[in-house]
């Protein structure tokens, strides 16, 4: 077992020799998350309509499997576009340190075929398979399988003849032909004959002979393929005729043979055939047949299968009754298409929302069959919230050619709710809602424990609603297909518009997210896991309620721009890759305590105040450590009490204040500026390869000082001072027009100003 332990304080290096960097608020111990391995065969022929993948996930701790389910893996498919992966079963070890799953996915066009070739790319979900101590399997790409459907059509068309063939002729006397029919024919001469049927209607004024199909195309080249048969001398031989669904009219039904001439050479005794079709004998026997009796579908859909609510991008199992009235056989595959509707007509207006493709159809005449199709609604704007009947076109590919197309619609008796919610939804659980923007990005909102979200508005514009929701409640956003990013407006738990109104969160993840809106929740929160906060006309702010003592709140986002962020709850974290300032004004930061503040790039414009009073010991911090890998620009960072480790790249027109008057913006004078005995423990500048300066018109003040490494430092403006100040200092080191100074406990002078230029005052 591999254990790795975390320095909940900040981050995996040691402390240094006085210990004030990284002393441990927290000590956590994570265990490995489950390994995950595919086992998947590529797709080398068409006409299956589904495709099996294994999945064995291994975790030494035993893996939860209850957590297995429709949404662990996904499929991306050549063109860009996506599907779920549908869970079949799981085989277990008696530990459960052991599963190996079992999903399908469904060929897209309902069967296997060459539309369908290329290579399909088999993700892990995040956060959906989790071993028994609730670490989750890593998302990514699992591996990837081959689809090369190049459907061999009646295969081995070219018989073995040897002999003199005369001809054939039908024994059967045929007058009217449907799917229960059979014929006998018979085969004349001496030697043997390879026999397949072609069924033609007229076109034109020509007899349409197309290769053989073992599919019926277009409902006006029907071909019917009988098996290859090798007849002896004067044998008969009885085939069923598959005519189920043909249309009324007459059809030339044509027993045709080929010939192959074989004859030994060589040596070794192979046989060289003569393959030439033109120089083989062909005969052909016509025969004219009526199929006056037809097919005729209709039936019932039964509303009550269905969830009380259902939303968009829901997957739910319909149920719908189908009868054949007609006195044909109706054997065949169809397609059921489902729409919503306000009332009880079909037209143009009426939202589809999935077909159940390639239902199998074996009805005689006053039989009836039960479906219960699976059906996915699309991830669509166009389903909006309201009761709608449920409408369903049988047939809706005419597939099946019928005497009356008419009753092929059926209408409801009763409608269905639609609501655009997730998460507890009526009487159901962890339901889960599905948009889908113009690249096909499908976004998937998956609330878990108490509460339920609510979707208002469209793609960037979309503002999700969290009510009921409690520290059980956890919210996943995330985004597959397409670009794998996309764009809401923002989030809300609680009403924020009561102030009153403490609701709380677990947390919200949304990694893949960009905003151009707020994040606003009334309670608190545990965890915050963001994407970028976009450039726009206004402000985006991260608000946090008020918590207890010991509640903290991690908050981690990608790129933000004029990004606000108040929280009444002790932060733990605040970490990002870069923080920009676009509007013209300060961004503000405002929290009790921030604990950590990673930044893997700039930090521009950002006001910050910590507001907790000062402590008793130097120890007990507001921010513990600060790590900007880039510049510090325009930054006014305030603290009431103690500040830690400051690391930056650089320092711009920005200032440190630990216990200064918030007033002041300008470099302390005297001992009365200072309203609080704080310290900073240490400030150090790295320097930027593209920069000369590490600090440049920049305050650090506090009461106390201690080291202090800023490398080379600058002003460039006369007569303003710039630099430090503190009663105490312990340690600082700069370097100036190449000239470096070095101050060590100083406290028995007034001033260091060697060039008149960056100030170092004692106050």
């Amino acid at each position: 077992m591999r254990r790795l332990t975390f320095n909940k304080a900040a981050t995996l290096s040691s402390p240094d020799r006085d210990g004030l960097w990284f002393e441990p608020l927290e000590r956590r111990t994570l265990l490995s998350a489950p390994t995950v391995s595919l086992d998947v065969a590529d797709v080398e022929k068409g006409g299956n309509e589904f495709h099996g993948l294994v999945v064995t996930f291994d975790d030494p701790d035993g893996l939860d499997i209850f957590s297995f389910d429709r949404f662990d893996l996904s499929v991306v498919e050549p063109g860009g576009g996506g599907q779920l992966a549908r869970f079949v079963r799981i085989n277990r070890q008696f530990d459960d340190t052991r599963v190996t799953a079992t999903y399908r996915i469904d060929a897209p066009g309902g069967e296997w075929s060459p539309d369908d070739n290329g290579t399909y790319t088999v993700r892990m979900e995040a956060n959906e398979v989790f071993d028994l101590l609730g670490n989750a399997a890593s998302a990514g790409d699992l591996g990837t399988f081959e689809v090369n459907a190049n459907v061999v059509i009646l295969e081995d068309l070219q018989p073995a003849n040897l002999g003199r063939v005369e001809g054939l002729r039908v024994v059967t006397n045929l007058n009217t032909l449907d799917g229960s029919d059979f014929f006998t024919f018979q085969m004349l001469g001496t030697g043997k004959v390879g026999d397949f049927v072609e069924v033609s209607t007229m076109i034109g004024d020509g007899l349409v002979r197309p290769v053989l199909r073992r599919v019926v195309s277009n409902n006006q080249v029907l071909v019917l393929g009988i098996e290859r048969t090798d007849i002896e001398q004067g044998a008969a031989v009885t085939r069923r005729l598959p005519m189920a669904g043909l249309p009324p009219g007459t059809y030339s039904i044509a027993l045709r043979h080929d010939v192959e001439r074989c004859r030994e050479t060589g040596s070794f005794g192979f046989e060289a055939c003569d393959t030439d079709f033109f120089f083989n004998p062909h005969y052909t026997l016509a025969l004219h047949a009526s199929t006056e009796r037809g097919v005729d579908l209709t039936g019932e859909s039964q509303t009550q299968a269905l969830p009380d609510v259902i939303v968009p991008g829901d997957r739910v199992r319909a149920r719908i009754v189908m009868r054949n009235e007609g006195e044909g056989f109706a054997r065949g595959h169809v397609d059921v298409q489902f729409y919503l509707s306000a009332d009880q007509t079909l037209d143009a207006g009426d939202t589809p929302i999935g077909t159940a493709n390639n239902l199998r159809t074996e009805l005689r005449s006053g039989r009836q069959r039960t479906y219960r199709p699976v059906i996915d609604l699309p991830a669509s704007a166009d389903v909006v919230a309201g009761d709608y009947y449920i409408i369903t076109h049988l047939d809706s590919g005419d597939l099946l050619p019928e005497a009356d197309e008419a009753d092929n619609i059926i209408v409801s008796d009763t409608t269905v709710r639609v609501e655009r919610q997730f998460g507890t939804v009526g009487t159901r659980r962890n339901v889960r809602f599905r948009m889908r923007d113009g690249d096909g990005t499908v976004l998937t909102l998956a609330l878990t424990g108490p509460g339920r979200g609510e979707v208002f508005g469209e793609g960037e514009n979309a503002v999700i609603v969290l009510t009921g929701t409690t520290d059980r409640s956890a919210l996943t956003i995330s985004a597959i297909g397409g670009d794998r990013r996309f764009t809401i407006g923002g989030v809300e738990v609680g009403d924020v518009g009561d102030p009153a109104d403490r609701t709380s969160i677990g947390r919200i993840n949304a990694r893949q997210i960009d905003f151009t809106g707020d994040v606003l929740i009334t309670g608190t929160t545990k965890q915050l896991n963001l994407g970028d906060f976009l450039p726009t006309d206004q402000p985006h702010t991260i608000e946090v309620g008020p918590g207890g003592e010991r509640d903290k709140v991690t908050i981690r986002a990608e790129f933000v721009n004029d990004l606000n962020v108040f929280s009444d709850t002790d932060v733990q974290l605040l970490g990002t890759r870069d923080w920009g300032e676009t509007d013209g004004s300060a961004d503000v930061v405002s929290a009790p305590v921030i604990r950590t503040w990673q930044t893997r790039g700039d930090v521009s414009g950002v006001d910050v105040h910590l507001t907790r009073p000062i402590g008793d010991s130097p120890r007990d911090r507001n921010l513990t450590r600060m790590t900007v890998t880039g510049r510090l620009f325009e930054v006014v960072l305030r603290s009431a009490g103690h500040i830690g480790n400051v690391v930056a790249g650089a320092l711009f027109d920005s200032a440190l204040f630990a216990g200064v008057r918030d007033d002041l913006l300008t470099l302390p004078t005297t001992r009365d500026d200072l309203v609080a005995d704080a310290s900073i423990a240490s400030v150090a500048l790295r320097g930027l390869v593209d920069e000369p300066f590490a600090m440049l018109n920049s305050h650090i003040s506090a009461a106390s000082l201690g080291r202090l490494s800023l490398r080379e430092v600058d002003t460039q403006n006369a007569g303003v001072a710039f630099g430090l100040a503190a009663t105490f200092y312990r340690s600082v080191t700069f370097t100036e027009n190449g000239r470096t100074h070095r101050l060590v406990r100083s406290s028995d002078f007034t001033a260091f100003d060697p060039i008149n230029d960056l100030t170092v005052r004692v106050l």
